[in-house]
């Protein structure tokens, strides 16, 4: 698979939307399974593509909604770790 690079926008318990930093988005459309991986927290979620927004304002990068498929219970811990556990 090809990677590619951004940042979640908006993240919940069940979905997310990352901007893109490339305008190479040709590779997804809605109903494309993909693995959302977020770093810092070395976690790896499958997910599916919902929408793609290839501009949403003028200079604005893509935005990718995407929404989790069925979570492991140790995937759903750190999800909920991450969205509530927190600092700041």
């Amino acid at each position: 698979g090809q990677m590619l690079w951004g940042f979640t926008t908006r993240i919940s318990e069940i979905e997310a939307a990352i901007a893109f930093t490339s305008q190479d988005t040709t590779l997804f459309s809605p109903g494309c399974p993909i693995q959302f991986e977020i770093l810092e927290e070395k976690l790896i979620l499958p997910a599916q593509v919902t929408q793609l927004e290839k501009q949403p304002s003028e200079g604005e990068f893509p935005l990718l909604h995407i929404r989790f498929e069925a979570l492991s219970l140790e995937q759903e811990r750190q999800l909920i770790r991450l969205l509530y556990c927190r600092p700041g």
